[in-house]
């Protein structure tokens, strides 16, 4: 970021400008059609102007192995309208907008690991980072059904968002403005799988992530990473240290579960910034939800918008970005779960495995926090998904075990980039597995290739091999390893792995819900300073729930309160409150 707004409706444009105006963004550049903002700790160059032409970026956009006006000068010059062909000398998350020759042409990453939001109607276009800054200025109808989607799976499979008329743009659009606006659909360049063997395909791996490390070392010397005791963070530290990059070692959390902390994260983490000889800090980022919640205000629809209900909208989430991380960029572990082969799907899979299968016994068996099926809501996951298969070719009454791993990364596309969004505001972020160098090799990885994290921990032997020594805590199990890099089946299980285990090998994915439900009694019946969490957890439920009554915009029944989780209640009510207090009037309530 730090933010972007692209109209040719200037009243729109001023009330943003206002909006904008409560956070200590600052505007970097400035014309008829587009006002570009910095981000809030980089002195970072976001536009190029020659005279009535223009060029202006978002997010983090590296061309021919530069940033800054150096990048956006040679891409400005070089560029003829061929989306493809300007993509394939970037690498980033990024947002681009040029006006050259009298056209304005807009688009983002391949994947659209960026989030670029847009408003089409008779009054004008308006396209911005947050789809509710958006809707500050359009007043749209809210859409009860796509924010039950969100609620319950984290993300809308769609371009579309909670308020009609709003989308967001994917990656193989580009919009043209020209005497008119039109959406142009840009052919998928993917490169083709073409590997022979996984070692091959290990060796084309290394040298890219290698390559394009190297590229992030030389432009912005150091890097915050945010570590946990799994492997995907793991592999971004070892892809970091093997170009001897500096890096810093950071991990947040709190005293509920809406900060998610996790005491072998943390103290695995610790171990990682001790071998490579980066710097660790823990941020604690505890808040008292309700009063906090309470509090929330038009200062937080403009400096956060929808990603004010991150971990429970936490205001020290922000502080910690804003001033206790020292690096031009930062980076997350995302992407890294396409390596590996599925658990869950070993045990589901069967021949023919449909569409509805994967969705009824996989895809909503993850997400069971509420007490009754929604059947609009998957009518839209079904739709979702329907669309990623006929783009790519697959037979949806048939899935393969490839097919559902990529229907997967379709999902994670969504859901996996919004901490990556919200890092952009600050500081520099993409995510490395997300680069079209190395995102199709990954997503396109026969499943018969993959043996449980095999090709992680042999990624993360071959980049910086010290830090397979360090324990792994990975999906809420201590894991242990063998000479062929997967897990041994005498992986360090407590009683309670082994009461799950046992559900879920009789009952198949439902025991992970039964196994849930037993848990959550029986914390009931002991009350000790352990538990305190959980007690403070089951207060912000409850008071949620009489929220979501008090505001009555949607229809949803919540489980019992010792079978939620918190943050899957308190953070769509954030972002339900600020549609309610600042976004809607009672004709656009649904």
């Amino acid at each position: 970021m730090g933010r972007i707004i692209v109209s040719n409706n200037e009243k729109w444009r001023e009330s943003l400008k206002a909006l904008f105006s409560k956070t200590e963004l600052d505007i970097s550049y400035e014309n008829d059609v587009a006002v570009c903002y910095k981000k809030l700790c980089v002195d970072n160059e976001n536009y190029v102007s020659y005279g009535d032409n223009w060029i202006i970026s978002n997010g983090t956009l590296i061309y021919s192995g530069s940033i800054g006006k150096e990048a956006l000068s040679k891409l400005y010059d070089e560029f003829d309208g061929d989306i493809n062909k300007c993509r394939s000398k970037c690498l980033g998350s990024y947002f681009i907008c040029i006006k050259k020759n009298n056209k304005i042409f807009l688009f983002v990453d391949p994947y659209a690991t960026y989030s670029i939001y847009y408003y089409i109607g008779d009054d004008g276009f308006l396209f911005s980072n947050m789809y509710m800054h958006i809707q500050h200025c359009v007043k749209q109808k809210f859409d009860q059904d796509a924010f039950l989607e969100l609620t319950t799976t984290f993300c809308i499979l769609s371009n579309e968002t909670i308020f009609n008329n709003i989308y967001r743009l994917r990656g193989n659009e580009c919009v043209v403005v020209d005497k008119t606006i039109c959406i142009n659909e840009v052919e998928s360049q993917d490169e083709s799988f073409s590997f022979t063997s996984s070692g091959k395909m290990l060796d084309t791996l290394i040298a890219r992530i290698n390559e394009i490390t190297t590229v992030q070392k030389r432009l912005f010397g150091s890097k915050a990473i945010f570590i946990t005791g799994g492997l995907d963070s793991r592999f971004v530290a070892a892809a970091t240290s093997s170009v001897g990059m500096d890096a810093s070692f950071h991990y947040f959390g709190g005293d509920t579960s809406l900060e998610n902390y996790n005491q072998p994260d943390e103290k695995i983490g610790r171990e990682i910034a001790d071998t490579i000889g980066g710097k660790y800090t823990y941020h604690d980022i505890s808040h008292d939800f309700i009063s906090d919640y309470e509090k929330i205000n038009e200062n937080d629809l403009a400096l956060r918008g929808e990603y004010t209900n991150l971990y429970g909208g936490s205001p020290r989430l922000v502080e910690m970005f804003r001033n206790d991380i020292d690096a031009p960029c930062d980076e997350y572990g995302y992407f890294g779960e396409f390596l590996n082969s599925w658990e869950q799907l070993d045990e589901e899979y069967n021949r023919p495995f449909s569409l509805k299968d994967f969705i009824n016994r996989i895809y909503m068996n993850r997400h069971n926090h509420t007490e009754e099926k929604n059947d609009a809501v998957e009518r839209r996951i079904y739709n979702g998904f329907l669309y990623y298969i006929k783009r790519n070719n697959m037979n949806e009454k048939d899935l393969s075990k490839s097919d559902c791993c990529k229907l997967y990364s379709f999902y994670r596309l969504r859901a996996d980039v919004i901490m990556c969004n919200f890092s952009n505001v600050f500081r520099y972020n993409y995510i490395l597995l997300g680069q079209p160098d190395i995102f199709p090799i990954i997503r396109n990885i026969p499943y018969e290739w993959k043996k449980g994290p095999q090709i992680s921990l042999m990624l993360t032997d071959n980049l910086y091999s010290k830090l397979l020594s360090i324990p792994i805590f990975s999906h809420g199990k201590w894991r242990v390893i063998d000479e062929n890099y997967c897990y041994t089946k005498n992986t360090m299980l407590t009683i309670k792995d082994m009461i799950r285990a046992i559900l879920v090998k009789i009952m198949g994915t439902k025991g992970y819900g039964v196994f849930s439900y037993i848990r959550h009694k029986a914390r009931k019946l002991v009350i000790d300073d352990k538990t305190n969490s959980l007690m403070k957890d089951w207060k912000i439920i409850d008071y949620c729930k009489e929220e979501y009554k008090r505001i009555g915009m949607i229809d949803l029944v919540w489980k019992d309160t010792s079978e939620c989780h918190a943050a899957l209640v308190a953070e769509p009510l954030i972002m339900l409150k600020l549609v309610s207090d600042y976004l809607i009037d009672d004709r656009a309530k649904g």
